[in-house]
């Protein structure tokens, strides 16, 4: 009976906000306490928290951990609509990938000093966070990666014209669902990245004001990681954007054909003008660029976070 009740009860506290709003008090709570651990066990290690550029990167790092469990519910529930949807696919790419990237991720993170940044324990923090950072992504990674099986299954038969599975107008709104849902899925992955950004360029402040006199952390680190993430993000997303694309291509190759006897008339490039409309199929450089903003957002956080109060440039 009890279980019965908080089954009803859970979708008034997700109307009511009470689920973000609490995720986001414990992570806060678990962020700073990662940031303060142990920050006092050595004299030097004292030194480096007693700054106030140090009490404002453990806010960061506490938002940072808040906001990542926030977006992992998010990506958790685009996983499981996704699941749905589409079927189980193939997860064995995925997790292959995010061994890469925990690679990618790592190698980033060795940019920037934090072995002699004088703050006890430090390694080991970044290290945790690095892991967080993974586990949130991991239902996005995995959603991409059923989305890019079912583009290759129900290709194959767009190729073949072969529309036995499914009508068309069904194929046209799986489509529609799917454009929006990589959209989805690449935006929240993106909001992971970038607040990793901020926690670097945070600690970067804190950094140089216990060591104002240090040459080891320069301003130019900050744009390389954001560089580096630009491109781990980039691995992410685009071998199923350039999959998915290549589909709607040939859904309106098969469903616009070129005529082979006749020369298209005004009627057929309206047609098939309509239908790449349609589809969101992408025309051009640009237009690729502005559907996909959120891939070039880390490089453009790490050029924005320079401005943080207190940098020392």
């Amino acid at each position: 009976m009890t279980d019965v009740k908080m089954k009803d009860a859970y979708p008034l506290i997700q109307r009511a906000g009470l689920d973000t709003a609490a995720l986001t008090l414990v992570g806060f709570a678990i962020g700073c306490g990662i940031a303060r651990y142990q920050s006092g066990a050595t004299s030097l290690s004292k030194n480096f928290a007693d700054t106030p550029e140090f009490a404002i990167w453990s806010a960061v790092v506490g938002f940072e951990v808040a906001l990542r469990l926030n977006l992992f519910s998010a990506l958790w529930a685009v996983r499981t609509e996704v699941r749905a949807r589409v079927g189980t696919g193939c997860v064995w790419s995925a997790v292959v990938a995010m061994l890469i990237i925990a690679g990618m991720f790592r190698m980033a993170e060795h940019i920037y000093p934090t072995v002699h940044s004088g703050l006890y324990g430090n390694p080991y923090r970044r290290a945790i966070l690095q892991v967080m950072m993974l586990v949130t992504i991991a239902p996005g990674l995995v959603s991409l990666w059923r989305i890019r099986s079912w583009v290759i299954r129900v290709g194959s038969h767009c190729a073949l014209q072969q529309w036995e599975p499914l009508p068309v107008g069904a194929l046209i709104a799986d489509v529609l669902y799917m454009t929006r849902t990589l959209q989805k899925i690449t935006v929240l992955i993106s909001a992971v990245v970038v607040v990793s950004i901020l926690d670097v360029a945070a600690f970067r402040v804190a950094f140089l004001a216990h060591s104002p006199k240090s040459t080891a952390f320069p301003l130019g680190l900050v744009i390389l990681y954001g560089l580096l993430l630009t491109v781990v993000l980039s691995f992410i997303y685009l071998p199923t954007h350039v999959s998915f694309n290549d589909y709607k291509r040939h859904l309106r190759d098969a469903l616009c054909p070129i005529p082979v006897a006749n020369v298209p008339d005004e009627f057929w490039h309206a047609n098939r003008d309509r239908m790449e409309r349609l589809i969101q199929l992408p025309r051009g450089l640009w237009e690729s660029v502005r559907t996909n903003y959120a891939l070039l957002a880390p490089l453009i956080a790490s050029v924005l976070s320079l401005f943080l109060p207190g940098l020392k440039f």
